[in-house]
């Protein structure tokens, strides 16, 4: 008999069509990001034509949850988010990885909170 154990984690997709990879996250999904209580990565699809569309994505680590929390402690209503503020997914991973290590989700919530 195989034990199988495994982590919860979450992802928020968002793609676009356009020519450049950016996507517009409003105050509300930055909230949910951040106060979720499970590692939880930004998807996104790029797909400006029908051949195979790029994807991008991050873990809300410490780092990227200074950049959402200033969003909510400057009172902005959106933020755009660049494929240049993400990883290629080349790196899913490894990321995924260090995502689910323990203690890596208190310490982003704490940053967070530090900053909003």
């Amino acid at each position: 008999m195989a034990l199988v154990s495994g982590a919860l984690i979450g992802a928020a997709v968002r793609g676009t069509d356009g020519r450049k990879a950016k996507i517009r996250l409003r105050r509300k999904n930055v909230e949910k990001l951040l106060s979720a209580q499970f590692p939880i990565c930004l998807v996104l699809v790029h797909a400006p034509s029908s051949d195979r569309p790029q994807l991008f994505f991050r873990f809300v680590d410490a780092g990227f949850s200074t950049t959402l929390a200033a969003l909510l402690s400057d009172g902005g209503n959106s933020i755009v988010i660049r494929s240049s503020d993400l990883l290629d997914w080349g790196k899913f991973g490894e990321e995924l990885t260090r995502a689910t290590t323990p203690g890596f989700v208190e310490r982003t919530r704490s940053v967070a909170r530090r900053t909003w």
